[in-house]
């Protein structure tokens, strides 16, 4: 299953928010937090990244989980052996997993711990004052993963194309999108099997490059590999060893024995120009909510979603190629929300890669296959949408737009390799 699935809906993993129950239910996900004290505990750190401290709706007051996301500039790596530093003011300090307890390092009142936390959470115990707290250590990513050197299916570099101001091939990025549950080390997902960091992470080539004299179906390429994978044939590998990047959403394959890596090529070219938000690039259709028995319920949200949209057309928002179809939404979302009071008939949440409700509109509202996706091009009832997220598909990839509210995604995601 793609990406897509779970960035544009998430329909498990990432949920909006909800008044928090006076009782614990961990039958049911989570869908809000609350920020929690933390006595015993002064501070903890997480490859350097300093953590936060919540309870969920689903598991109430009294069970408090420590959080941290790592930032874009890490590998799975980097959290498969992650320092945890945790400092206390009282004694005792316990880190298990369930099996095992952890021995740390100690200085004063900082106990140092080398720990494997992808997917995984450790319960970590203190006495303070006569009294004994546990919490729940959990973390994950921020939205983006780079490639590790170890990495057995990794591309350590990639030039294509040629540069506008050297005439040399234009070097990319190379990192892995990540769809990163919030509720990290949630008892429900514990109980289920469930991972809050999703290893089905999708792969990306992005940056901007210049043809030169070259074509977008004949693009020239250099590719350097992680421990002995390598190129193989199929996606837009042309049998000279060119690119063609004309189509939408052009990929490659990496493999390296039995397993095989897809890498999207999200690199736009000509980066010197703009895409220009208006009604008729880059716009928000209700038709399958207004459509549904779920319709009239939110004709008042759609209203003021369509008044906020026109006001924002009216400032002319100007992007670059390079940017993303998120970061228009965000854009408009802080418009909409902090910069003017539009959306107030319900609660609005969009992560940097997942948008999950605008303006109480969103995941379950018509049903449990409906959710936000977005399509590049006019939404159609039988539409497909593309196969990666909002937050890597770069605006010059397109010359259109459009968010919708899908009361069923399996209907918009046939077709997918």
């Amino acid at each position: 299953m793609k990406k897509l699935l779970s960035v544009i809906l998430a329909l498990v993993l990432v949920l909006g928010l909800a008044v928090v129950p006076a009782f614990a239910d961990e039958t049911t996900a989570p869908t809000s937090s609350t920020t929690a004290t933390h006595p015993g505990i002064t501070s903890v750190t997480v490859e350097g990244t300093t953590a936060y401290y919540q309870y969920d709706n689903n598991t109430g007051s009294d069970v408090v989980y420590i959080r941290a996301k790592l930032p874009n500039t890490s590998t799975w790596g980097d959290l498969q052996s992650a320092t945890v530093v945790i400092t206390v003011t009282g004694g005792n300090l316990t880190v298990a997993d369930g099996n095992t307890t952890f021995t740390p390092i100690q200085n004063g009142n900082a106990y140092t711990y080398t720990l494997d936390l992808l997917n995984k959470r450790y319960s970590v115990s203190v006495t303070d004052s006569g009294n004994t707290y546990t919490y729940y250590l959990a973390a994950g990513f921020t939205n983006k993963v780079v490639i590790g050197s170890g990495d057995n299916l990794g591309i350590a570099n990639a030039t294509i194309g040629n540069s506008s101001t050297s005439g040399s091939s234009a070097t990319l990025n190379i990192y892995g999108s990540v769809v990163q549950n919030n509720y990290m080390g949630n008892t429900y997902y514990v109980n289920h099997n469930t991972n809050w960091t999703d290893t089905n992470v999708t792969y990306y080539i992005a940056g901007t490059y210049s043809l030169g004299e070259g074509t977008l179906t004949s693009v020239n390429k250099t590719l350097s590999f992680c421990s002995g994978a390598s190129l193989t044939s199929g996606g837009c590998l042309n049998n000279d060893g060119t690119l063609d990047l004309s189509g939408n959403m052009p990929y490659i394959n990496v493999t390296n024995g039995n397993t095989t890596r897809k890498y999207y090529i999200s690199a736009v070219v000509n980066p010197t120009t703009t895409f220009v938000v208006t009604s008729s690039t880059y716009r928000i259709d209700f038709t399958e909510l207004e459509n549904s028995d779920y319709g009239p319920e939110f004709d008042n949200n759609i209203f003021y979603i369509n008044s906020a949209l026109t006001a924002y057309y009216g400032t002319s928002p100007v992007f670059s190629t390079s940017a993303s179809v998120m970061d228009v939404m965000l854009d408009f979302i802080h418009f909409a929300t902090q910069e003017h009071n539009y959306l107030t008939s319900g609660d609005t949440y969009c992560s940097d890669t997942y948008l999950s409700t605008l303006n109480g509109i969103g995941e379950f509202s018509a049903g449990d296959n409906s959710g936000w996706m977005f399509m590049d091009g006019a939404y159609t009832s039988s539409c497909t949408v593309p196969s990666v997220g909002a937050a890597d598909y770069a605006l010059g990839d397109a010359s259109q737009f459009t968010w919708f509210l899908t009361t069923n995604y399996m209907a918009h995601i046939s077709g997918w390799d």
